[in-house]
């Protein structure tokens, strides 16, 4: 018999990528031989039962626990520990094969770098945010069909913040992009660490912490519950003077979410009750840092049983396997 095997290799919202599967089996074997190949992968999975497989709950020594995470990586901690374990315990790296693995990452920065120079330049023209942008993805190892995609897409949205930016008028010189902040938190002896995409003060004297997206935006019963906590905890940052001595000098403290897409699609989400929030995030990192303290403690995957899109340990912890 013969047998043949076909992909994509376009989807409808771009280029596909070929499987780990495809590739190795591209790499490793020749033509003649895949009939072959398939008809004993086949024959063992009919002879071979399934194994009934139970989530995995790993408890590693104290000693090698993590005593720093990133805000991010925090969040990921709260939601799906596993993911914690398997990178910073196993220190085992996600491989990114093909193009799409990595496109979201390259549209993010991409956008995050034009953002800072729209931001730092507010009296550029719209044809130099246009020249501005095709210099920027022309520097960029980036496929022509990523490109000429692109294009419209950060144009659209650079034009949409630039209108946006210019209603707010903060107080010159304190707006920065890109802001580290680190957090030393004596009481546990742990380090929280965070980036904040832009900070500036309003005419008020109000801190303004402002985190953009390319993707779906949290929304405040999920913030308030917990599940996205990125942007309290950068705002416990700045309350405790991670950001330096400049940033802490504020009024009030105003946290907010950006969607960048086109001018139709962009979304301001403005953080509600930022008092009790950043409260009641405190006493949730408080109980988060003392239960990873505990020596028998476990990290579970995917504790809440959410169907979120896949990540990158899915595999390692059988996780179709036993939900």
């Amino acid at each position: 018999p013969k047998v043949i095997c076909t992909r994509a290799t376009k989807t409808c919202s771009g280029v596909s990528d070929p499987s780990r599967l495809w590739l190795r089996l591209v790499n490793t074997l020749p033509e003649a031989k895949l009939p072959t190949y398939y008809q004993r992968w086949l024959q063992s999975l009919i002879i071979k039962p399934a194994k009934a497989y139970s989530p995995p709950e790993p408890c590693p020594p104290l000693e090698l626990r993590p005593r720093k995470l990133s805000v991010t990586q925090l969040e990921t901690l709260l939601s799906d520990p596993y993911q914690i374990y398997a990178r910073y315990v196993l220190r085992l790296v996600p491989i990114e094969i093909g193009l799409n693995s990595k496109s979201l990452r390259w549209y993010g920065t991409i956008a995050h770098q034009l953002l800072e120079h729209i931001t730092t330049n507010t009296d550029v023209t719209n044809d130099e945010i246009s020249a501005l942008v095709i210099e920027t993805l022309e520097q960029e190892p980036i496929p022509g069909e990523l490109k000429a995609e692109w294009h419209p897409r950060l144009l659209e949205l650079l034009l949409w913040w630039q209108s946006f930016w210019q209603t707010y008028k903060p107080q010159a010189p304190f707006v920065a992009s890109e802001v580290r902040g680190r957090w030393n938190i004596e009481e546990f002896d742990f380090v929280l660490e965070g980036i904040a995409d832009h900070l500036c003060f309003s005419q008020d004297g109000t801190l303004i912490i402002t985190d953009f997206k390319t993707g779906t935006l949290p929304s405040n019963q999920e913030i308030m519950a917990g599940f996205a906590s990125q942007m309290p905890l950068l705002g416990l940052i700045a309350a405790n003077g991670g950001f330096g001595a400049d940033w802490h000098k504020y009024t009030e403290l105003e946290m907010r979410y950006i969607k960048l897409a086109t001018r139709d699609r962009s979304k301001v989400l403005t953080l509600a009750q930022t008092s009790e929030l950043l409260d009641s995030t405190y006493a949730g990192l408080k109980r988060c840092i003392n239960y990873y303290n505990q020596p028998k403690s476990i990290y579970p995957s995917n504790p809440f049983g959410t169907k979120k899109y896949p990540n990158a340990y899915c595999h390692l912890a059988r996780l179709a396997e036993w939900m």
